[in-house]
């Protein structure tokens, strides 16, 4: 999954929180966030990837293949 949330909603960090807490542990979860937002945050959204850029074409494969990986088990 990837989420482009405004992490500075407290609402909107409860959701990735909510997803992590109900996904298998092998279910990649990825957050589009700003630098800022990305440090402020990232104890609080530990165990989620956080990028800090409009995910590129080669991300986006890489994390297809991740989800795919994760379907296989």
């Amino acid at each position: 999954m990837i989420f482009e949330l405004d992490l500075d909603r407290p609402q909107h960090r409860a959701i990735v929180r909510r997803y992590r807490e109900l996904a298998r542990a092998d279910v990649p979860i990825r957050v589009v966030a700003s630098a800022e937002q990305a440090a402020r945050y990232a104890e609080e959204l530990r165990g989620i990837e956080l990028l800090t850029h409009v995910p590129t074409v080669a991300d986006l494969d890489g994390f297809a293949a991740e989800v795919e990986a994760a379907d296989r088990i």
